[in-house]
């Protein structure tokens, strides 16, 4: 059976009995031996290692203690028992099984009757204490030894210890074989001991993913480095060796195996994601790490992998074309002869460079910007197919392409990126210039001598020597795929900034342009903090010297700041409805300027300007608590890395809510509104007012959140609440004498009245709405407007005056005098209405509606009259079958107008036009009842109209036309 023995630093499960066998595999010699001779016969197993294997069959179940140390690695770190099911009597164990066994902790099982410990010989022990042997047990049959140790300096001091102990109170002959063994092993052990880092600790010696990356060849993407056969590569920091190789030059140009090697690639890509651009490049997880982290700078075709969007309005296509020439590789000649073992004390380099592929790589990267009116998934699909189409378009003469107009002019809004490993005269920019170069690239590629390196094979140094530096373990898919997700989230936040920082209204505040530039400054400093804090920990997780948890440490610390994605967008999104409110607030008031404060002065030392009226955002500026949380982030330092463990966050940042912003609050909104709407009615009143100057501006005022209104008079803010003159209400007609009118005017509801203003004009064919007026002004409420036209209409409105300007026009009024009211024909019964339209203007079309009546006798019921300038008037009733439409265009004039009633005159019975036509003919489109009184002949005087009367009782009775 197995026997436990507890020492002060270590514990050791010896295993000493008849049917032990012991193993030894060495880089020269191999030994077996057993206590029992029908056991003597078997092979030894092909072990996978250099180690010292002790195994005790029980019950026809093999448990191996095993120390396993990948060759050609130092002494072993630790020991561990394995079960191992035998298939058969006399198996030995694999390779695969041994290797199975990769995790010892895992598979420390106990069958019944036996103990497993699991052991680790600790290099940290300073000093070797005497070893206290004790008396052997004669009387058990499977005997056991004890070791006492105060502390163990290394592995070769406890392989000593054991050789002493078992021969010299033990002498069996399997101990005095196992003694034999261990002397062998122990040349091996202390040749090592002395190349041990004296920092840290050997990895665990059952995980053989650590032995195959120090041994396994690395294939890695050259991405443009000056890479050649004999280059020393470090794969810790993904960094080539200048200067510094293995070999003489002249040696390295002996013996290299050159041979062709013709491939050609071409790819398209609508995604601009670094996997894609990645995988179109062949480059690794663990390169990829590297690049992100800034280890790698790339140059040539390679600087593809920097170019991104940046605009979120922008699409892209990316055209990838790939010519291989030449494979070389040094020789077995090379390997076996070093001119400068030295090198491999240096502990620079891990690998060398045994392969290099030759050839010439080019990507040509198309955009198209995507307009507000566009859309950007169309866009995207002509983008596509336009760029697949480039091998099929064939040139013609001078360059000229076979391309339809469409396709042209397709082609003329979408612009070129070339990267390439060749030189240009000019690199092509345009669609055009992209196509012509796509014929030339396989000429321009295939010449051998101006290939560069596209891939390159590296050699483990520690395969040559023992002693140079390895790899000793890579950074996990996981890991890299989640920095790739954190990288990619903050270019969609960059480019969202970009299209952002480029609205016009971010110059014309400066508030807001500080405040994107403290999120652009702090977001740029975090993303480099970010990824040389990344680049910082690759080489030494890599070396041994860190864990892998120390990069899950950053990446952690980057889940719980505040730059994260999620957070930042968030801050965007606000500062992005902060600006179109100030935009739907600021589009409305054409040909106002935004004046910064700054310049104010400027506009007050103008002498020809008495008044400024100033439309005041004054919650522009204020203190950003988001701002504040990333800046102090920033101070904090949190990705400081101390003895390969993370300095332990001191403070959560927490960031207030937004609510408190004025763009948040329903009420500042409101009053921003009637502000805006009192500032453009009276700088719209006032914009001929020369002396008075309307401009928009930014003030921090919190004593009036949202907006207000600033007064500067002779260059002195004189009123920061001013309160401009609304529209008044329509004046009163109080009395029509027909050669005056007496008139009640009314003041503002909103402003100061000083005193009032009455405009006037005569109602006339072609008169323009806002052209010759007639002015008077009066200081009361009561007016007289005398001297008119007793017989002509006119059109009469108000506005208010105050201390600055005047109010906007009030809605106008039309008295009719009696001799211009119009002639109606019909029926007297029914109430009496008059519509006016908004201007003076002709008839379009006239359309008739009638009621049928017994024995197919006819009367109009309605009408419905559209005038050129739009507007449709309904007259009567229209339900009921259409008699008749009658159409005028612009050439036509209404020439004369006659209406008929019916023979009792209770009702309209007909009505006809005469139209001159642009022709120079004459037509009289009518329609008209069977029973008809006297004809009425109307005075159509310039053919225009500008309202109708009518009587109505359910149906028309009566109508007339106003005629101008």
């Amino acid at each position: 059976m197995l026997r436990d023995i507890q020492l002060s630093q270590v514990t050791v499960t010896f295993l000493v009995s008849r049917r032990v066998c012991v193993f030894l595999k060495t880089p020269s010699f191999q030994l077996f031996q057993s206590s029992h001779g029908q056991r003597g016969s078997h092979n030894p197993p092909p072990l996978p290692s250099l180690g010292l294997y002790l195994r005790e069959e029980v019950d026809d179940q093999t448990f191996l203690l095993r120390s396993d140390s990948s060759p050609p690695r130092s002494s072993p770190d630790s020991y561990e028992i394995i079960p191992w099911q035998i298939q058969s009597r006399g198996s030995s164990p694999s390779v695969a099984d041994l290797r199975a066994a990769s995790e010892p902790r895992a598979l420390l099982s106990e069958p019944e009757g036996i103990e497993t410990r699991f052991m680790n010989f600790r290099k940290d022990q300073t000093e070797k204490a005497p070893v206290e042997p004790l008396e052997p047990n004669h009387g058990e049959e499977e005997s056991s030894v004890e070791l006492r140790m105060e502390g163990v300096r290394s592995s070769a001091d406890c392989l000593v210890s054991l050789m002493a102990s078992a021969l010299m109170f033990l002498k069996q002959l399997s101990c005095i074989y196992c003694t034999l063994l261990c002397l062998g092993n122990l040349s091996s052990v202390n040749s090592k001991e002395d190349h041990r880092d004296a920092g840290g600790f050997q990895a665990d010696v059952g995980n053989p993913d650590i032995a195959t990356l120090a041994s396994d060849p690395v294939e890695v993407a050259a991405l443009g480095r000056p890479l050649f056969p004999g280059m020393l590569y470090d794969c810790r920091k993904d960094s080539f060796i200048p200067g510094v190789t293995l070999w003489e030059k002249k040696e390295l140009e002996v013996d290299v195996d050159t041979r062709p090697l013709p491939k050609t690639e071409l790819h398209f890509r609508a995604s601009d994601s670094l996997t894609t651009k990645s995988n179109l490049l062949d480059v690794s997880a663990s390169l990829k790490a590297s690049f992100l982290g800034g280890l790698v700078e790339v140059g040539g075709s390679a600087k593809f992998l920097r170019d991104s969007k940046s605009s979120q309005h922008q699409t892209r296509v990316t055209m990838y074309y790939s010519e291989s020439t030449r494979f070389e590789q040094l020789s077995m000649s090379h390997l076996g002869k070093i001119t400068y073992p030295q090198v491999f004390d240096q502990k620079t380099a891990t690998h060398v460079v045994t392969a290099v592929q030759y050839g010439a790589q080019v990507f040509m990267v198309f955009d198209r910007t995507v307009s507000g009116q566009e859309d950007k998934q169309e866009v995207e699909g002509e983008l596509n197919v336009m760029i697949n189409k480039i091998p099929l378009f064939s040139v013609e003469g001078k360059g000229s392409l076979k391309m339809t107009d469409d396709e042209k002019k397709l082609a003329e809004s979408i612009s070129c990126t070339f990267y390439g490993d060749i030189q240009l005269e000019q690199n092509p920019t345009t669609y055009l210039e992209a196509v012509e170069l796509y014929k030339k690239l396989p000429s321009l590629l295939k010449n051998s001598q101006k290939s560069v390196p596209i891939k390159v094979w590296l050699y483990p140094l520690y395969l040559l020597d023992t002693k140079a530096a390895q790899l000793e373990r890579d950074i996990s898919t996981s890991l890299v795929s989640n920095m790739v997700d954190i990288t990619e989230e903050l270019g969609e936040v960059e480019r969202s900034f970009n299209d952002l920082s480029r609205d016009s209204l971010v110059n014309a505040f400066s508030d807001i342009k500080e405040r994107l530039h403290s999120f652009q400054s702090s977001f740029r400093i975090y993303r480099s903090v970010f990824l040389k804090a990344v680049g910082r920990v690759l080489p030494s997780i890599r070396g041994g010297a860190m864990e892998e948890k120390s990069l899950e440490d950053i990446l952690n610390t980057h889940r719980s700041s505040p730059f994260t994605a999620t957070k930042l967008n968030q801050w965007l999104t606000e500062a992005k409805t902060e600006l179109q409110l100030l935009r739907s607030f600021t589009k409305t008031l054409v040909g106002i300027q935004i004046e910064d404060p700054a310049h104010l002065n400027s506009i007050f030392l103008d002498f020809g300007i008495d008044a400024v009226v100033c439309l005041t955002f004054t919650s522009l500026k204020y203190e950003d608590p988001s701002l504040s949380a990333l800046n102090e982030f920033l101070k904090s330092d949190k990705f400081q890395v101390q003895d390969g463990r993370k300095v332990p966050l001191q403070k959560r940042f927490v960031t207030e809510e937004s609510g408190s912003k004025w763009f948040n609050d329903p009420d500042v909104i409101l009053k921003m509104r009637e502000n805006l709407s009192l500032f453009k009615s009276f700088s719209e009143a006032n914009k001929v007012e020369k002396r008075i100057r309307f401009i928009i501006s930014a003030i921090a005022d919190p004593s009036s959140p949202g907006s207000s209104i600033y007064l500067y008079e002779k260059g002195k803010l004189t009123n920061k609440h001013f309160q401009p003159l609304s529209k008044p209400p329509p004046p009163q007609l109080t009395i029509d004498r027909g050669t005056s009118m007496s008139l009640k005017l009314q003041k503002s509801p909103v402003g100061e009245t000083v005193k009032f203003r009455v405009e006037y004009k005569q109602i006339k064919a072609g008169s323009a709405a806002d052209k010759d007026w007639a002015i008077k002004e009066s200081p009361h409420e009561a007016y007289t407007l005398d001297g008119l036209d007793a017989s002509k209409p006119y059109l009469i409105r108000a506005r208010t005056v105050g201390i600055v300007g005047v109010s906007e026009a009030s809605d106008t009024i039309s008295p009719i005098p009696l001799s211009a009211r119009p002639t109606i024909v019909g029926g007297a019964k029914g109430s009496e209405v008059t519509l006016r339209t908004s201007a003076i203007t002709t008839i379009r079309k006239f359309i008739i509606h009638h009621t049928n009546l017994y024995m197919g006798y006819h009367l109009v019921s309605g009408i419905q009259v559209v005038f050129s300038s739009g507007e449709r008037l309904k007259v009567g009733t229209i339900e009921g079958i259409t008699l008749q439409e009658m159409t005028f265009d612009d050439t036509d004039k209404i020439i004369g107008f006659t209406l008929w009633p019916t023979a009792d005159n209770n009702r309209l019975c007909g009505i006809e036009f005469k139209v001159a036509k642009g022709d120079g003919s004459v037509s009289a489109p009518s329609t008209k009842c069977a029973s008809m009184g006297q004809p009425t002949t109307i005075d159509v005087k310039s053919g225009r109209v500008y309202g109708v009367t009518f009587r109505n009782q359910n149906q028309l009775n009566a109508l007339g036309f106003y005629f101008i």
